[in-house]
C-alpha cells in the first residue's frame, strides 16, 4: 500500500494512491525515510487475519514529492478533491454545486466516480444524485463503478416512487419459495440482515420489542443476504435468538436483492404500506420508531 502526504505547511491529510490506467507509472522525488518505532495506540497496526490485529507495529516510511508531469492525472484529482465523497449537510446546496462543477470539469475521472459510488445514497433526493451522475462521460459510466451507480439510481426510483414489487425467496424451514409480503393489507417491515453483520445482531432486542408490541398488525420478515456458505450460520442465529418472525434467504440472488431493495448496507429496513408504497426507515432512530408505532396504532383504531 502506498500513501502520500501533501507537503504544504499545515497539511495533515494523507492520500491513498489511486491507480491511473492512462499513466501507470508514478514519478516522484525522494525526500527522506522515517523510522517509526510503533507505540500502542498510535494508529499503526497490522491485521494478521479476520480476528487478530497487532497494535503499535514498527514501520519504515519513505517520503516522496510527486511530480505531476501530466495535467489532471488521477493522483492530482485525488489530492485536490480528497473530500469529494462527503456532503456538507449544513450547506447542502453549496456542496452540491461544488460537486456539479468538479464532475463537469473532470468527467473522465475514475477516482471521482468511485467516490460518487460510495456517497450515492447520501443525497437528499435522487434528482440531485442523477444531476451529478449525468456529468460523467459515457466511458466512465461504463466502468464497474459507473454501471453500479446507474443501476442504483434507476432501482431507487423504481423502489421508492412506484408500487412495491415483491420477490420470491426461500423459506429455510420449508425450503419453498415465498413472497416477502404475505399480507399486503397490513404494514410490512422488511429487515435485510446477515449472519456476519454485528450491527444487525445488536438490533435483535429492539426488533423483538417491536414485534411484541405491534404483532400481528405489523408483519415482520427477515431477509438474509448470506451467501450459500454462510446459510447454516444464519439458521443457527435464528434458533439461538428464538426469532419469532419469518425469515427468508436470498441465496442465488443476493446481488439482485441488494440492488432492487437499496440494501447495499445493512441492517436495512423498508416499510411497505398497505397501498404498496415503500419508505426506508431505521428503528434505531427514535423518530422512525415512533412513526412506525403511530402508523400501526392508527390503523388498529380504525378496525
Amino acid at each position: 500500500m502506498v500513501k502520500f502526504r501533501g507537503l504544504t505547511k499545515d497539511d495533515k491529510v494523507s492520500y491513498n494512491y489511486v491507480y491511473d490506467e492512462k499513466v501507470p507509472i508514478l514519478e516522484a522525488d525522494y525526500v527522506e525515510t522515517k523510522h517509526l518505532p510503533g507505540i500502542p495506540g498510535d494508529g499503526g497496526y497490522m491485521a494478521v487475519n479476520d480476528t487478530t490485529v497487532f497494535d503499535g507495529v514498527s514501520r519504515i516510511q519513505d517520503l516522496f514529492q510527486v511530480s505531476f508531469k501530466q495535467k489532471y492525472s488521477e493522483m492530482e484529482i485525488r489530492m485536490k478533491f480528497s473530500s469529494f465523497g462527503l456532503i456538507d449537510e449544513e450547506h447542502y446546496e453549496r456542496s452540491l454545486a461544488e460537486k456539479d462543477s468538479i464532475t463537469r470539469k473532470y468527467p473522465d475521472s475514475y477516482y471521482l466516480i468511485s467516490q460518487f459510488y460510495s456517497m450515492k445514497s447520501v443525497f437528499r433526493n435522487m434528482d440531485d444524485a442523477r444531476k451529478i451522475y449525468d456529468n460523467f462521460s459515457e466511458s466512465n459510466k461504463s466502468t464497474w463503478f459507473g454501471r453500479e451507480c446507474g443501476n442504483f439510481i434507476a432501482n431507487y426510483k423504481k423502489l421508492y416512487y412506484s408500487v412495491f414489487e415483491d420477490e420470491l425467496l426461500i423459506n429455510p424451514t420449508s425450503g419453498r419459495l415465498e413472497p416477502m409480503v404475505i399480507d399486503p393489507l397490513k404494514f410490512n417491515l422488511l429487515i435485510f440482515s446477515a449472519s456476519w453483520c454485528a450491527p444487525c445482531h445488536a438490533l435483535i432486542p429492539t426488533l423483538k420489542d417491536v414485534y411484541n408490541d405491534l404483532n400481528p398488525d405489523l408483519q415482520m420478515v427477515y431477509i438474509s443476504l448470506d451467501l450459500p456458505k454462510f446459510v447454516d450460520n444464519w439458521k443457527k442465529l435464528m434458533i439461538e435468538n428464538k426469532i419469532p418472525w419469518r425469515n427468508l434467504l436470498s441465496v442465488g440472488k443476493v446481488k439482485k436483492v441488494e440492488d432492487k431493495y437499496d440494501a447495499g448496507s445493512i441492517p436495512h429496513m423498508l416499510l411497505v404500506y398497505p397501498d404498496k408504497s415503500v419508505k426506508k426507515i431505521d428503528i434505531r432512530n427514535k423518530a422512525d420508531k415512533d412513526m412506525l408505532y403511530q402508523l400501526v396504532n392508527i390503523k388498529r383504531e380504525k378496525k
